[in-house]
């Protein structure tokens, strides 16, 4: 594959390298880890934690390639423009609809987790007019962000990824506290047929990480920044993951059947419990 080095008129290179591990974290961490811990449990019981070492290695795999490639274009445009320079004009309009796509429902899956994640504390929010109107405030401050320019973007991007990250540290840190050993022991090992399954599942809580490599266009020396942010991040996530199906697992015997898992942490009389932290979904 030739080297390309165009660039585009018009576009301001704002995103450095922290940016970049913050949008890649961002685009991979989604709604799919609120619910999966309690499916994966399901599937495969203790031996979670380990699935999502296998689904981290084989997704590794997959983003190697993509960091490969991104090391030897300036511009924007990801999937499309590795797929038009390496198959012509019809593979890279086949791929850059394909990603459009992909990316317009796993928006509106999240904002419809959002919706319903507000209706908890505003029930309103969910229901008629008031949803609607929260969706396209929702949608229309996020347009916003993106028309006034790339900094405001990149700046979004790591608040958000903050806000995202730091719950789940702090799900982890208070969970470490509540594993009991014996939730985690296995004397056999998983079925294959649902450890293929709970692979499957796991393919997509570590998918989006090819939507960081859209904007190199606007990303300063994204030859070098962009494949080393798409690896760092990957390994960011992939540590969260464990370490949140570990924490579940360990402290919740029946994490295969808590549609909203959560750790209870007794109150120090022990008379009750108090909800420390939720993976809701």
């Amino acid at each position: 594959m030739a080297v390309t080095s165009e660039h585009p008129v018009g576009l301001v290179r704002a995103m450095g390298r922290w940016d970049l591990i913050a949008l890649t974290v961002n685009s991979i961490i989604g709604s799919g880890i609120f619910f999966l811990p309690a499916t994966i449990a399901g599937l495969v019981g203790p031996f979670g934690p380990y699935a999502y070492i296998i689904a981290a290695v084989v997704t590794l795999t997959f983003i190697l390639s993509f960091a490969e490639v991104s090391s030897r274009f300036d511009t924007g445009g990801g999937p499309y423009r590795y797929a038009y320079h390496a198959f012509g004009p019809f593979a890279g309009f086949q791929v850059g609809w394909l990603v459009y796509i992909t990316r317009i429902a796993a928006t509106a899956a999240s904002c419809s987790l959002f919706v319903s994640y507000l209706a908890d504390f505003l029930p309103a929010a969910g229901q008629g007019w008031t949803k609607i109107v929260t969706l396209l405030i929702l949608t229309g401050t996020l347009a916003l962000i993106n028309v006034r320019g790339v900094k405001y973007g990149a700046l979004t991007i790591d608040l958000i990824t903050v806000a995202k990250v730091l719950p789940l540290l702090l799900i982890i840190a208070g969970g470490l506290f509540k594993i009991d050993a014996a939730n985690l022991a296995s004397g056999t090992l998983p079925l294959y047929g649902n450890l293929m399954r709970s692979l499957f599942l796991l393919a997509f809580a570590f998918g989006g990480f090819e939507v960081m490599t859209i904007p190199s266009g606007e990303t300063i020396n994204p030859r070098f920044h962009v494949p080393r942010a798409l690896i760092t991040g990957t390994f960011i996530v992939a540590a969260i993951y464990f370490m949140i199906q570990l924490t579940a697992s360990g402290a919740l015997p029946s994490l295969s059947s808590e549609p909203r898992p959560r750790v209870r942490l007794p109150r120090r009389s022990g008379s009750s419990a108090r909800t420390f932290w939720a993976l809701r979904a």
